[in-house]
């Protein structure tokens, strides 16, 4: 599917069947650096900025989360890719 439809943002699950988060990830952004990926975990995993570019992710929600927490991390990374368009 993403390869027949443009998205401006991508949220994945860490933790699936036959392919990880971390490998979606690296998977959008070899196909459209431009498309923001937001991973979704249930894991305590904590990633500086460097880390988060070597893992092909743009921003990390923690589960269980509110959706006033969903919207937030979705308005960042609306931002985030508003910023990228600019440069």
């Amino acid at each position: 599917m993403f390869h027949e439809k443009k998205f401006d943002i991508v949220f994945t699950d860490l933790g699936m069947p036959e392919m990880s988060g971390w490998q979606v990830a690296e998977n959008i952004k070899g196909t459209d650096g431009r498309v923001l990926v937001i991973l979704t975990t249930g894991w305590d995993i904590k990633l500086g900025e460097e880390e988060m570019k070597e893992k092909w992710v743009d921003l990390i929600i923690h589960k269980p989360f509110e959706i006033k927490q969903f919207l937030r991390v979705a308005q960042e990374g609306m931002a985030l890719r508003d910023r990228f368009k600019a440069c």
